[in-house]
């Protein structure tokens, strides 16, 4: 398994395809989208389509025993910013500046990791619109303002970085259809990804049986 989960370097990066259209005409990954878009006027807008490498996990053991964090949260926010996702040299000819997407997220319950319920943390992924500069992520986890999801993440590898989905297909579970009338979980529901490639079913009951039983090994 690659021990890269999300760091794209320049070469990872396909340009596939590049269009012109107008801003005023497009929607926008994020709310807080600049003042021009909104005025309606007419400038380039180049779309990128981009990919990268991501693991794939066997089984949710697997897929536990390697995430650093399995939180329920629901996300808050998000924002658009170029962010530095290099760990290491950067050589010189290398802009290692990319856009991610930043969801701010409220955690309610913790599975594993050292967050604590209450806590506002910030989780990423490739991909976003800034201005008229669109970077389509191909593999992007389809996450929205007010979901409540299980996500299992990889805590960041610098202090100035976000938390990372494990990855986009197997890593988020949408929970707002797993409540009963009361408002409890139901944890016999059978959770499925947000991502149409998931592959990965369970139930909160088999996260926790699992989780105990990895405890008990140590």
């Amino acid at each position: 398994m690659k021990n890269r989960i999300f760091l794209v370097t320049q070469l990872a990066i396909l340009i596939i395809v590049t269009m012109i259209l107008g801003c005023s005409s497009e929607k926008t990954y994020n709310e807080e989208i600049t003042a021009k878009a909104y005025a309606g006027e007419q400038s380039d807008v180049i779309v990128y389509l981009i990919s990268s490498d991501y693991p794939h996990y066997e089984n949710l053991g697997e897929l536990v025993t390697l995430s650093t964090d399995i939180v329920i949260a629901t996300i808050l926010n998000e924002r658009v910013e170029w962010l530095n996702a290099w760990v290491g040299d950067i050589p010189e000819e290398i802009d290692p500046y990319e856009i991610f997407t930043i969801y701010q997220i409220e955690i309610h319950e913790v599975f594993q990791g050292s967050n604590e319920v209450g806590q506002i943390v910030e989780v990423t992924q490739l991909g976003g619109k800034m201005e008229c500069t669109h970077f389509i992520n191909e593999d992007r986890a389809p996450l929205y303002i007010g979901d409540n999801l299980l996500l299992f993440l990889r805590a960041p590898y610098t202090d100035d970085f976000p938390f990372v989905l494990m990855n986009p297909s197997q890593s988020a579970y949408r929970l707002n259809d797993a409540r009963e009338e009361d408002g409890m979980m139901n944890v016999d529901e059978v959770l499925e990804g947000v991502h149409p490639y998931s592959d990965l079913f369970f139930t909160i009951s088999d996260l926790i049986t699992l989780l105990d039983t990895c405890w008990q090994d140590y």
